[in-house]
């Protein structure tokens, strides 16, 4: 089952692997401008 990520004014996107995940968290902490998110906790937080 595909995971679901929701962003504040996007359309939920469906994630099919903990690599789409990762880079998904990634774009999410560049997108706050904090570069501290961008590590395992931020992909744990996507993947839960």
């Amino acid at each position: 089952m595909p995971l679901v990520t929701i962003i504040p004014g996007k359309k939920p996107q469906k994630l099919f692997s903990l690599k789409a995940a990762e880079t998904e968290a990634q774009n999410i902490a560049r997108s706050f401008n904090n570069t501290a998110l961008i590590c395992h906790e931020a992909t744990k937080f996507m993947v839960v």
